[in-house]
């Protein structure tokens, strides 16, 4: 880096711009003759101070004109870059970068309207044709290809002979018109877009949507008018560049997520250009069939006469056009590349971006305000005394007007009809009644148009500029500003102290309020939450007095011990109508054939038959043995105990031998009608009843006490207990 570059102080900077002027007079004087003014001293001493970035910024330099930004800008701003680019870049996040070239793609319009990719016929306006083959000139060896960056004439009308229909004098008239709309793009929006373009493709790109005649290779150019000639001239301080744009279409209809490559040419040779530039787009998946070296007229297809092409096919054509070819589909895109080229992610940015489409911003949540308190800090309490509005504002709107007053960075963002411009109307008047002038700036007219009518009266007191041709209404508005006579204006806006005063103190018994219902307490709920789901009980109502107090009777220790997230869990559950039908099905069940818990859990339907057959058998033999006589059925009473035991015991636990031959000698019918529910009723419920925590189970057992006594569902019971 050289010492310039290291000596970044004000001093260094003016030193360095007054050594600019005087190599630039010495350069002017030597060319016509005679030393031009340039800019003063104090001129320059506003560079050092106000930094211009581009060159429509040297227009707000005071004593800085439209021949100095002509001739002299460029030689200046490349200066002021030199000592700016002495200040080390911050680092860049990776994928804060990579979101914002994703970003910045978005912003490309990919389609036909876009010079860079469909180019049908020219307009003096937009670009004009190089080639001619009557010319003295010719524009690859004269131009873009020279071995010096003089000047080029491309257009002579110095000759009386020439008529005022001839080539010549038209081709002049067009230049002339693109030379006037470049330099409106320089005043309007700092952006110099003037190129030749060459050579050009024309075809349809693979899977494209519609058919492409565009640049592949960028020259930057400035034209210089007299009143008899114009000249064109390469353009030293921008690159030349390969059309991204066409390889992002590319990419976007074949669905390729990569990011672009560097398009910058970075070495031109004449003689492998063509064939490095074929390489180039190769290597981005664009095949262009090259057959021809002759330069062409650039044919112009009016109307839907541009030939239709297969997809895939794509052929060099040597067309040469001067013209305004947008490296930008608009200036956000062109700030995007600025942000990125020189590093100038600040935090804002990098918070901005970082969590890219996490935002829902039609949450119940004031996302404002989420961003502007920390989650580890109280939100800020804002005092009505700091406030100046003219429309209602939400709590996270004043947020806003509030982060503007004690932040350096801040972004309001949201989709239509969120507040963004009822909050900015209010930052308007908030600095206005500071003593402060405000510049309000917006891409879109709409915008300034709502703003402008939302201030209402003070509308009156300030200047909507959305078309900078309208000197006159520009004028009529300043003498409007300047010369106003409204005799009814305020001349002191009303002492609201008092009022807000007592704002505040309502807002400070509310957020007492608000502490008490938004915060836990020992049932682990907020109580607002309580309040909602709660149904009051009417207690004129005799009915709902008497179920209050059934169900009042059915609340145990352990039941009023539940915290709120379980005993809602609990509710939750059980207000499943499967599964409180399973549980009912499972308690008849038990309650009806209460062996089955006796019985083992894995029996299948096969075990089930083997056991009904046994039950079969053994109930001939309890008949057999009732119809003995007193005296031995006593004694053979041991026998049949054991026969009966070794017949089931595969079917019921070994440790119930005794219940077991109990339940086969009194009711053995019963226990052979009841292998039919067993399955069914027991075995296949008992996993989800055996599944119930022990809290589950005690409410549940207060639940089947209200049902028995009440009747009803032991759904609609689950609400009223819950309640």
């Amino acid at each position: 880096m050289d010492s310039k570059k290291n000596n970044v102080t004000p001093n260094g900077l003016e030193e360095a711009l007054f050594d600019l002027r005087n190599r630039l007079k010495s350069r002017e004087k030597s060319r016509t003759g005679r030393t031009p003014q340039i800019c003063s001293d104090e001129s320059i001493r506003e560079m050092v101070r106000l930094m211009p970035r581009k060159i429509s910024d040297f227009y707000s330099i005071p004593g800085v004109g439209p021949a100095f930004v002509e001739n002299f800008a460029r030689d200046f701003l490349r200066v002021l870059e030199d000592f700016s680019g002495g200040i080390s870049a911050p680092n860049v996040n990776r994928t804060v970068e990579e979101t914002l070239r994703e970003l910045s793609k978005k912003l490309i319009n990919i389609n036909r309207n876009n010079r860079m990719l469909f180019m049908p016929r020219l307009s003096p306006k937009y670009a004009v044709d190089l080639f001619d083959a009557s010319s003295s000139y010719n524009p690859l060896t004269d131009i873009l290809f020279a071995e010096t960056d003089a000047p080029v004439t491309v257009a002579d009308v110095s000759s009386l002979d020439l008529p005022r229909t001839s080539p010549e004098r038209d081709r002049y008239r067009q230049l002339v018109s693109l030379i006037r709309e470049s330099v409106r793009d320089m005043r309007e929006k700092g952006q110099n877009d003037v190129y030749i373009g060459y050579p050009f493709v024309q075809g349809n790109l693979v899977n494209g949507e519609f058919g492409v005649r565009a640049p592949l290779c960028l020259f930057p150019v400035t034209l210089d008018r007299s009143t008899a000639n114009i000249t064109v001239q390469l353009d030293s301080t921008r690159d030349i560049v390969y059309n991204g744009t066409l390889i992002l279409a590319h990419d976007k209809f074949n669905s390729i997520t990569t990011p672009l490559p560097d398009c910058t040419l970075e070495e031109l040779n004449p003689d492998t250009f063509l064939q490095n530039l074929l390489d180039f787009y190769k290597e981005n998946d664009i095949r262009i069939e090259y057959d021809s070296d002759e330069l062409k007229k650039f044919k112009e297809y009016p109307g839907d006469s541009f030939p239709h092409y297969a997809r895939g096919t794509l052929k060099l054509v040597h067309n040469v056009v001067i013209g305004k070819f947008p490296a930008y589909s608009n200036v956000i895109q062109r700030d995007f590349d600025q942000i990125l080229d020189k590093g100038l992610i600040n935090r804002l940015v990098s918070d901005l971006v970082s969590d890219y489409g996490a935002t829902d911003f039609y949450s119940d949540h004031a996302s404002a305000e989420l961003e502007l308190n920390a989650p580890d800090k109280k939100p800020t309490a804002i005092s009505e005394h700091s406030l100046v509005y003219i429309n209602a504002l939400n709590s996270a709107q004043e947020a806003v007007l509030h982060a503007a007053e004690t932040m350096d960075e801040l972004v309001v963002e949201g989709p239509p009809g969120t507040g963004k411009s009822q909050t900015i109307t209010s930052l308007i008047t908030q600095f206005v009644n500071e003593g402060k002038t405000v510049l309000m700036v917006s891409e879109k007219k709409t915008a300034l148009d709502v703003v402008y009518s939302r201030l209402g009266t003070l509308s009156r007191y300030a200047m909507m500029m959305d078309d900078s041709s309208n000197k006159n209404l520009f004028y009529t508005q300043l003498e409007r500003l300047l010369f106003s006579n409204d005799m009814n204006a305020p001349l002191q806006a009303p002492d609201l102290s008092a009022l807000s005063t007592e704002i505040d103190t309502d807002v400070a018994t509310l957020e007492i309020i608000a502490d008490k219902l938004f915060t836990p307490g020992a049932f682990g709920v907020e109580p607002y939450k309580l309040y909602m789901e709660n149904r009051r009980i009417n207690l004129q109502n005799h009915e709902q007095i008497k179920t209050y107090k059934t169900i009042r009777g059915m609340m145990t220790p352990e039941l009023l011990d539940l915290k709120y997230d379980e005993l809602a869990a609990i509710h939750k559950k059980f207000a499943n109508g499967q599964l409180t039908d399973s549980l009912d099905h499972y308690q008849l069940t038990i309650e009806r054939y209460p062996w089955f818990l006796k019985m083992k859990d894995t029996l299948s339907q096969y075990d089930l038959i083997l056991l009904s057959d046994s039950i079969d058998e053994l109930i001939l033999k309890v008949d057999e043995w009732r119809n003995l006589p007193a005296l031995k059925r006593m004694t053979a009473k041991s026998k049949l105990s054991k026969e009966i035991q070794q017949a089931t015991k595969d079917y019921f636990d070994k440790n119930e031998g005794a219940y077991t031959v109990r339940l086969i000698m009194e009711q053995p019918e019963a226990v052979k009608q009841s292998l039919k529910e067993f399955t069914a009723g027991y075995a296949n419920l008992k996993p989800v009843v055996t599944g119930l925590t022990k809290n589950e189970n005690i409410y549940l057992t207060a639940l089947r006490k209200i049902h028995k006594i009440c009747g009803g569902t032991v759904i609609e019971w689950n609400d009223e207990l819950y309640n």
